[in-house]
């Protein structure tokens, strides 16, 4: 019973049934997806790993920080970059709702980072797609506490989905459910966990099951409530899209070289839609393009992370070529739909699916 109620609320989520093939749609075989009027061509030295199978080769996270440094290539491990944003989250506590992804962005920071000797900049802290500004190395704490440890992760059901899970350090040893009526069985004492200890198929007591998880009937904080909680100020992002591309030339060529080919590209196939925002553009919509640094595997580059605000996705892609491009803006950035064969990880928290 009490393991039915955990699938229930996880959107009955098993990692074994998520395969490339159905973690989002797939694209219509009957598509074309090769652009035919792209002129743009990678470099004849360029050459990527083509054999083996991307799917599953993306390290999970549960937060995703972007970092403007105004800049599109970084030394080799961004966290030694002395007195930046990045170096200080390195050495601060972690955060409680699980693993934290940071990124260098070439997004621009405000004028007083280059300035003033505290480096104040900008971040874009997904998936809440909030944007914390005039953030400083001794910010860095704040900017955990109050605005990635409480917020959503990547596997934080999308509302209105009834109940909220979460899944953190803190939690682990609560064995406490909370729910409304209509979500459990009438009549039943569903407050204790520890009711009923029988061996699951995996051979682990349903206690156990439960002992990381505590469901709450509240919702998760939005933007305006992390920015009511804490003195930096911050506002959504008012972008629907981002597409983070890896730029990171210090750590290996190819990175360098497809990043600008492939943002021409998606430039040329936004800007007729009235998609395309420069990164001084911050007209709400849209889709945000930054160069980000390493992201591993960059013998499959381009690699390309596309975050779907509305749909509440994170789309993972590699080996993007540039007459790629023009299938991913209309099946991926647009519908969700992917070619499986590009797909490293990703999620999906309206369906309350991940790659890991």
């Amino acid at each position: 019973m009490l393991r039915r109620l955990v699938r229930s609320f996880t959107h009955g989520h098993q990692k074994s049934t998520i395969t490339k093939d159905n973690l989002f749609d797939t694209i219509p075989a009957d598509c074309d997806q090769e652009c035919h009027s792209c002129t743009i061509k990678y470099p004849a030295n360029f050459k990527i790993e083509g054999g083996s199978d991307l799917w599953q080769t993306g390290d999970d996270w549960a937060t995703h920080l972007i970092v403007a440094t105004g800049k599109s290539d970084w030394v080799r491990d961004v966290s030694d970059e002395k007195g930046s944003i990045m170096e200080a989250i390195s050495k601060a506590k972690k955060p409680t709702n699980g693993k934290l992804k940071v990124s260098a962005s070439n997004m621009c920071p405000p004028p007083e980072y280059y300035t003033e000797s505290s480096k104040p900049t900008t971040c874009v802290i997904l998936p809440s797609w909030t944007q914390v500004e005039m953030v400083t190395p001794d910010d860095v704490q704040e900017l955990v506490d109050k605005f990635i440890s409480p917020g959503p992760t990547t596997t934080t059901p999308l509302e209105p989905q009834g109940l909220q899970m979460c899944t953190t350090k803190e939690a682990k040893h609560d064995t406490t459910i909370t729910a409304t009526p209509e979500q459990l069985d009438a009549g039943t004492d569903h407050t204790q966990s520890t009711a009923d200890d029988s061996i699951s198929d995996n051979g682990t007591t349903q206690s156990e099951e439960l002992a990381t998880l505590t469901i709450s009937a509240t919702s998760c904080p939005t933007a305006a409530d992390l920015a009511a909680s804490s003195y930096l100020k911050s506002y959504e992002c008012p972008h629907d899209y981002l597409i983070l591309l890896c730029s990171h030339k210090h750590r290996d060529a190819r990175c360098g070289q497809s990043a600008p080919l492939i943002a021409k590209e998606l430039r040329r196939h936004l800007q007729p839609l009235g998609l395309y925002r420069d990164l001084d553009d911050y007209r709400p919509g849209g889709v945000g393009i930054f160069f980000i640094n390493h992201v591993g595997g960059h013998k499959w580059s381009a690699n390309m992370i596309i975050y779907r605000k509305k749909a509440g996705q994170g789309i993972w892609l590699a080996r993007v070529r540039p007459h790629d491009v023009e299938a991913i803006v209309k099946w991926t950035v647009l519908e969700g739909k992917v070619q499986p064969d590009k797909i490293r990880a990703g999620f999906d928290r309206s369906r309350g699916v991940t790659s890991w």
